[in-house]
Parts: C-alpha cells; sequence; structure tokens
C-alpha cells in the first residue's frame, strides 16, 4: 500500500512540474523563435501593423531580408544576400521598381530617395529597436547584416550623421543583454504592477508597448507567480552582446 500511495504521489508531483513547465515555458513570449518563412513574413506583417498609424504592408526589400534574418532555421545569411542587402545603399527609387531589384517603367517615385530606407526601418527600428520580440539568432543575424552593410555598401552609410546614430541608439543596450535579467524584469513588472522595473545592475527600459503584449500573452499575475517560483532561466544574450560590441566601435 504504502509503495502504490508513493508512486501516486511521485506521478501527481510529475505531473505538477510538467504543468509548470509547460505554463512558463517562455510564457512571456520573450525572444520568440521563428522556424519558417511563412512565420518570419506573419512576424513582420504584425510588427509594421503595430508600430504604422496607417498599415500598409511590408515592402518587397522588407520582406525578402525578414526570411533570411527571422527565420531561425537558417543560421547566418550568405555573403551574397548581405551584398544584395548592401547594393540597396546604391539605389534610388527613380531607377528602380518598387522591389528596388528591377527598372521603374513607370518611372514612378521620388528622386533622391533611396530605398535602402526600407532595409534601415526593418533592421534597425523594427528588429533591434523591439529586440525582446526576436530570437537572438535573428538579433545577431542583423547585427552582422548592419556591419556589412556599412563596410560594403555606398560612402554614404559612414558618413550619415543621422544613421549612424540611429544605429548607434538601437545597439548601445543590447552590449549589456542579458536575456535571464530581462525576463526577472518582466516578471517584476507583471507582479509589481509598477511602470518599469529597476533596482538592478542590468537597468532595461521595458518597452510600453512590449509590455501590454506580454502581459496579454500571459493573462494573470498567477503564471508570473509560477515562473518566479520556478527561478532564473538561463542567460542566452553572449553571441548578441559580442556583436553589438563590434559593431558599437564603428559607429559610434
Amino acid at each position: 500500500i504504502r509503495s502504490s500511495a508513493h508512486t501516486v504521489l511521485s506521478n501527481a508531483n510529475t505531473t505538477t512540474g510538467n504543468t509548470m513547465d509547460t505554463l512558463t515555458n517562455n510564457a512571456l513570449n520573450l525572444f520568440p523563435t521563428t522556424c519558417t518563412p511563412q512565420q518570419a513574413q506573419v512576424k513582420l506583417q504584425k510588427i509594421l501593423y503595430a508600430t504604422q498609424p496607417t498599415y500598409r504592408g511590408p515592402t518587397q526589400i522588407q520582406s525578402t531580408l525578414a526570411t533570411f534574418l527571422y527565420d531561425d532555421a537558417l543560421e547566418y545569411m550568405n555573403t551574397l544576400e548581405m551584398n544584395r542587402a548592401a547594393s540597396y545603399t546604391f539605389g534610388y527609387r527613380n531607377s528602380y521598381g518598387q522591389n528596388g531589384t528591377t527598372l521603374n517603367d513607370l518611372g514612378g517615385g521620388t528622386h533622391g530617395e533611396s530605398i535602402a530606407d526600407e532595409m534601415w526601418e526593418l533592421i534597425v527600428d523594427l528588429t533591434l529597436g523591439k529586440y525582446s520580440q526576436h530570437s537572438i539568432l535573428a538579433l545577431t543575424k542583423t547585427i552582422h547584416l548592419i556591419q556589412h552593410v556599412l563596410l560594403h555598401g555606398s560612402e554614404n552609410c559612414v558618413t550619415d550623421g543621422q544613421l549612424l546614430y540611429r544605429i548607434e541608439t538601437a545597439v548601445g543596450p543590447l552590449r549589456k543583454l542579458n536575456t535571464a535579467l530581462v525576463e526577472q524584469q518582466m516578471v517584476e513588472h507583471i507582479l509589481n504592477n509598477d511602470g518599469r522595473a529597476s533596482g538592478l545592475d542590468n537597468d532595461i527600459v521595458l518597452n510600453v508597448e512590449g509590455i501590454g503584449q506580454q502581459l496579454a500573452q500571459l493573462g494573470t499575475k498567477a503564471t508570473a507567480a509560477m515562473i518566479k517560483m520556478r527561478g532564473g532561466s538561463v542567460d542566452r544574450g553572449h553571441p548578441v552582446r559580442v556583436a553589438a560590441s563590434n559593431l558599437y566601435c564603428i559607429v559610434s
């Protein structure tokens, strides 16, 4: 009887543990992984929809880059694709079509408007600027791409002070990115219902829009309490910190 009771209790504890693991397995949806080109496109559309006052959808350049950057099944961008991205810095809308790769037979577009603006919006503003919404691999690939474009793109890339400052501002916080700490701050925010998590060595400001999305997915403070009770996660930010530090030296 005692043996049977012990087995029942053991199974119950295992079930409880598995349930907790299921509930707390990235319940905050921080640094989520995207595993297919289709998922990468859906992610891009959701980010654009959430950030644009009037949703216009992704451009062809943004869709192409998102497939390589956001799909974690691709471990890196090959040199051909990175050179193609760098070539966008030489193009203008009066000589390129809407997809940035073919001549615009209709002569549309504004003279002097670089098609690279679409690329910078994606990789700087929508990716590095919203780092908690992307996987560590996607962030690392993005930082490497920016560095490649700066080194192999048009001269304007390294002489445009506004662009360099924009990149510096986005990549600066990533030099100290600690994914475990970001998770801890998010949990503390939910439990304390405070506007900002503070008091830690690596003080990361939590994006208000991101918090709203995380709260909607998390649902209740009970789940946050369960995550806290389970204990901290492992920091996975090392690749991003190294890449970000290298890029920061170039743009600062």
